[in-house]
């Protein structure tokens, strides 16, 4: 259920379960949190529900994209609007702005995804240690046959056993086939940054502070306003399903086409009736219509209608298009490279090029026209100028909308 009540104080002591198989234990649904008893999934079947963490981890994606603000949606364009100077700062300090998935990561290994209350949630990863961690994650791994690697010492011996387990997991459900080696490679380093956030960590001190100073002060005020959209999402779910959870199949029908869950339609559906995968209709303050998380056991999935941000997501589509266009053409790169420290005018580049006049004025045009040069008369003449900052927004644009992995270690940029 959408979470509109004031944070409930947490119980002086957690449960216990552990992680293993996907287990179908069901407690009563509570005001403010999730449906299941932490540190267990549902096999198969169904719910509507929200998750703090799966929310954090997609908004501070969406806040560290370089995209325009105006492809986002504007309650996202009002929070990024809120966030001091200085925690921004810190976010860049702490090492982890590279990275999207470290919370999903420590929170599927303590058993908290399906958690919607940030202390309970944030106070089960926090206190683990690299122990306990590998204590939660070995039974898991059983169950898709794999086993930690006892050469290994202990951080590595986590990050290779989280990422057999992912692998195996991947593989079992249908979902995308092989994984190239640079996806591996990317997941691989977020599991080792994500182990730097457990209990004795480099950086959990910092990073749980930072991610405390986040929730309370910015991000919390921001989705109590966000209320009645997740109120109408929720009531937009429970009318296409007909209740709040179902053991069977759910129908995804009522999904915006652009949904994942429609585009694996099959896979989901074998998956589920299996009990390999329990599908959560996530109620998120965002508005995303196709954000989504594959964990062992889970499939978590936003639903929001296609909207404006459809609109305006096509827009920057079209814009970097455009000006990637202008670059699509050896006369003109030949042109930028001529210009990138004088300026020249269209005769010198003409003879420089040997090519005519109107040719150098046509080329111009379309790259004046996507923001790459700057031109100016003089006398009977015109004469061009790079804009390096455009250029360099281009590229910035591009990778940013590509959501291309970090460069790995020693990788020139």
């Amino acid at each position: 259920m959408v979470n509109d009540q004031p944070e409930q104080q947490l119980p002086t002591e957690q449960p216990t379960a552990r992680v293993g198989a996907v287990s179908p234990t069901l407690a009563p649904p509570q005001p403010g949190h999730f449906a299941f008893t932490p540190l267990e999934t549902p096999a198969g079947g169904w719910t509507v529900g929200s998750s703090i963490v799966a929310e954090l981890e997609l908004v501070l994606w969406l806040l560290k994209q370089g995209m325009p603000v105006a492809q986002f949606s504007p309650a996202v364009a009002d929070l990024k609007q809120r966030l001091p100077d200085d925690w921004k700062a810190q976010w860049v300090e702490l090492d982890v702005y590279r990275s999207s998935r470290l919370l999903i990561y420590l929170a599927h290994i303590a058993g908290v995804v399906l958690e919607a209350d940030y202390t309970r949630a944030t106070l089960t990863m926090r206190d683990m240690d690299a122990a306990e961690v590998l204590a939660r994650l070995t039974p898991q791994a059983g169950d898709y046959g794999t086993r930690p690697n006892e050469s290994l010492v202990l951080p590595a011996r986590l990050t290779d056993l989280e990422l057999r387990l992912l692998l195996a997991f991947y593989a079992q459900v249908g979902f995308g086939g092989d994984m190239r080696p640079d996806i591996t490679g990317q997941r691989k380093s977020e599991i080792e940054l994500a182990l730097r956030l457990l209990r004795g960590g480099d950086l959990h001190t910092r990073f749980w502070h930072w991610l405390d100073r986040f929730y309370y002060e910015v991000y919390r005020p921001w989705r109590q306003e966000q209320t009645g959209r997740m109120q109408t999402l929720e009531q937009r779910a429970l009318l296409a399903l007909g209740s709040q959870q179902g053991s069977g199949v759910p129908p995804l029908a009522w999904l915006p086409i652009q949904n994942p869950l429609r585009q694996y339609t099959k896979q989901a559906t074998r998956a589920v009736q299996a009990g390999e995968l329990h599908v959560c209709f996530w109620v998120e303050p965002t508005g995303m219509f196709d954000a989504w998380l594959l964990l062992p056991g889970l499939a978590l999935v936003s639903f929001a209608p296609v909207g404006a941000e459809f609109q305006r997501f096509f827009q920057h589509i079209e814009d970097i298009a455009r000006r990637t266009h202008a670059l699509a053409d050896p006369t003109r790169l030949a042109i930028l490279r001529l210009i990138r420290q004088l300026s020249l005018s269209n005769t010198d580049i003409a003879n420089y090029l040997e090519i005519a006049r109107p040719t150098v004025s046509v080329h111009a045009k379309i790259l004046r026209e996507a923001g790459l040069i700057r031109t100016h008369p003089e006398g009977r003449e015109v004469r061009h100028t790079i804009v390096p900052e455009e250029v360099r927004r281009l590229f910035r644009d591009l990778e940013a909308f590509l959501d291309l992995p970090p460069p790995e270690e020693g990788e020139q940029r």
